[in-house]
């Protein structure tokens, strides 16, 4: 919620205004707006324009106080791409001599009409969702819902077209890459996980680092490290020391997707037995489990994830948390979010850019509206 209200209060800031969000009035009486007094201190009038400015410094100090350095550069990027997308957008409509909503309706349809098998396809993949309604009888609705979805695709053509240099970096934390890893050691980018095997969060991360490690097999270094929540999760500790043993005997990825696939039985007999389903040397894992081997890096991790929390401004780390080169990303977000600064990074970089996935497909629209 508070991102949210910090998102509004930028989005103020964007507008230029409290009211510049709505239909503008004319230029002449916006300048005589600014300019009229709405107070006197010493002889010295305050306008309306200064008045306003400072609400909008005021509003954003207020909703961004409380946010990670990391959240406000979110906002800002986030922020910049919408306004870097409305002045290519304001600037090629200038240019053709025609409205913003008749540019964006020629560039749609220069795309082509939606055909029927994408109707169909978008009909089947989102059917549960349909309410029970056959795939004609919302095609239309399902043809204005993937057409209007083409604003993403167009502006990012223009984009494409449009010089654009942008200098807003984000914050960077260094991290340690230190612990069980996938990916070339001297690849342009490097995730350090913090997480936790009793996390429910963390067991959807799983995915995540999947489809990571298919879509940059070369140009992505995947470094795992703990962060069991002790007093929320009784057996996370015991579950990441028993994942060093299976480490040590080269084993740590299938040991890893074994323990997020089985939440729920994470005791001391239940690890053992993931060991013997795996075929690892038995009395050697034993052995390093009841020597607790791994107790001190797993320490150590949770002394990195407590500094790294330090320098980021937060009271602690959240599970799971991620450091794309540096930059955190907090939670099971949407792969889409681990692309977008990845690309970003390999851009950086000048590192090849990975192949495009396939798209998610937007939200159905309601069968009966």
């Amino acid at each position: 919620m508070l991102l949210r209200a910090a998102a509004t209060a930028w989005l103020v800031v964007l507008c230029g205004g409290l009211a510049a969000c709505h239909p503008s009035p004319p230029q002449s009486d916006r300048d005589a707006g600014d300019s009229a007094s709405v107070a006197v201190l010493e002889g010295e009038p305050i306008t309306q324009g200064e008045l306003d400015d400072w609400i909008k410094e005021s509003l954003f100090r207020e909703q961004t106080d409380d946010l990670a350095p990391s959240e406000v550069y979110e906002l800002r990027s986030r922020s910049l791409q919408g306004l870097l997308d409305e002045r290519i957008v304001e600037a090629e409509a200038e240019r053709r001599g025609v409205s913003t909503e008749e540019l964006m309706r020629l560039e749609r349809e220069a795309l082509g009409p939606i055909s029927d098998e994408q109707v169909t396809a978008f009909y089947e993949k989102n059917k549960q969702r349909m309410g029970g309604a056959t795939r004609d009888q919302v095609a239309d609705r399902i043809r204005t819902f993937l057409d209007g979805a083409r604003d993403g695709d167009v502006k990012a053509a223009l984009r494409k077209r449009a010089k654009i240099e942008v200098f807003l970096e984000p914050p960077r934390i260094t991290v340690a890459a230190e612990g069980p890893s996938f990916g070339p050691e001297g690849a342009p980018v490097t995730i350090v996980e913090f997480s936790d095997f009793q996390c429910p969060y963390c067991a959807r991360a799983g995915a995540i680092a999947r489809q990571l490690r298919e879509r940059y097999p070369t140009q992505l270094r995947f470094v795992y490290r703990h962060l069991p929540l002790e007093r929320i999760h009784p057996n996370a500790r015991g579950a990441a020391e028993a994942s060093g043993c299976a480490d040590a005997q080269g084993r740590f990825w299938e040991y890893h997707d074994k323990l997020f696939a089985n939440q729920r039985a994470l005791g001391a007999a239940d690890l053992q037995r993931y060991a013997t389903e795996l075929k690892l040397d038995q009395a050697a894992f034993a052995q390093c489990v009841k020597e607790r081997k791994f107790q001190a890096q797993v320490d150590r991790d949770l002394a990195a994830a407590t500094e790294a929390a330090d320098t980021a401004g937060k009271g602690g780390l959240g599970t799971p948390s991620f450091f794309v080169n540096g930059i955190l990303i907090s939670g099971a977000k949407p792969v889409e979010d681990f692309y977008r600064v990845i690309d970003a990074e390999l851009a950086r970089a000048g590192a090849p850019a990975a192949a495009p996935a396939e798209p998610a497909a937007p939200a159905a629209p309601a069968a009966g509206s």
